[in-house]
C-alpha cells in the first residue's frame, strides 16, 4: 500500500512521498497547475458518489460538478431517492443505473457512505465495474466502529467491505475524522489495494468541511487520470 503523508505545516498541499512508495508515482501539484489536469480529467467522466444526506452546494463534489464541465470535462452525481435512510440495495442500483448511461471511461469520486458503496459494489461486481478506471475515496464511513447517533441509520452498509478494488485507487483520511480513526482508514486502503493520503485535519471533509473545489484532490484525481492513461498506452 502506498503512503503519503504531509510534511509540517502543511495545509490543503498534497503531501512529499514515504520511502517505499513506486517510483513511478508522480505527486501532483498542490494546485492544479493550469490546464494540465482538465486535460488529463478530459478522456474520462467524473461521476461523484455522495454519502449520507447527500451533498450540498458547498461541498467539493457540487462544486466539481460546476467546476468540471466549464473545463472540458464531463461530470455528473449518483442521485438516490432518499439520502436520510440509505439502503445499500437501492443506492448500489442507482449507481449501476448512473454508470450504463456514461459511454466514457470512469473515475468516481466517493465521499463518505459514497465512498463505502462504490467499494463494496465495485469488490462485488468485478466485471461490472471494468468500465471504472480509478477511484478517488474521500472519508470513508466506518459503519461498523462509528459510534455516533447515524450509527443505525447506516446499518445497511455493514459489514465494511474488504475486497481488493479491482481499480486504482487513492484513498484520502483526515485526523480528526468522526467517523473513522486514522488507523481505520489504513487498514481499509490496505485490504482494498488503495495508496493511502492523510490530509491533516479537515473533519469529514463533507459539507462542513467547505473546502469548495478543493484543488488538492482535483490534483489528486488528476494524478490517478494521468496513470490511466499512461498505463493504457503501454
Amino acid at each position: 500500500m502506498p503512503v503519503m503523508t504531509p510534511s509540517a505545516g502543511q495545509s490543503q498541499g498534497v503531501p512529499p512521498l514515504l520511502p517505499g512508495t513506486p517510483p513511478s508515482f508522480v505527486l501532483p501539484s498542490t494546485r492544479p497547475e493550469g490546464t494540465a489536469v482538465p486535460k488529463a480529467l478530459a478522456p474520462y467522466h467524473v461521476l461523484t458518489v455522495p454519502g449520507l444526506y447527500g451533498s450540498d452546494d458547498t461541498h467539493w463534489q457540487t462544486c466539481w460538478q460546476n467546476l468540471l464541465p466549464r473545463q472540458g470535462v464531463s461530470c455528473s452525481r449518483v442521485e438516490q431517492d432518499n439520502w436520510d435512510e440509505p439502503d445499500y440495495a437501492r443506492w448500489a442500483t442507482r449507481l449501476e443505473q448512473s454508470l450504463r448511461d456514461i459511454h466514457q471511461p470512469v473515475l468516481l469520486a466517493g465521499h463518505s457512505l459514497g465512498a463505502i458503496l462504490s467499494a463494496r459494489w465495485a469488490g462485488q461486481n468485478p466485471q461490472a465495474a471494468s468500465k471504472i478506471a480509478g477511484a478517488l475515496l474521500v472519508a470513508p464511513a466506518d459503519t461498523e466502529e462509528h459510534n455516533g447517533a447515524d450509527r443505525q441509520r447506516v446499518a445497511d452498509f455493514r459489514p465494511l467491505p474488504t475486497r481488493r478494488l479491482p481499480f486504482p485507487s487513492i484513498l484520502v483520511t483526515s485526523a480528526n475524522d468522526p467517523w473513522i480513526t486514522p488507523t481505520r482508514a489504513r487498514y481499509l486502503a490496505l485490504q482494498w489495494g488503495s495508496t493511502f493520503v492523510p490530509m491533516g485535519a479537515y473533519g469529514h471533509m463533507g459539507n462542513s468541511a467547505r473546502l469548495h473545489d478543493w484543488a488538492t484532490g482535483l490534483s489528486l484525481l488528476g494524478h490517478l487520470a494521468r496513470s490511466r492513461t499512461e498505463d493504457a498506452r503501454l
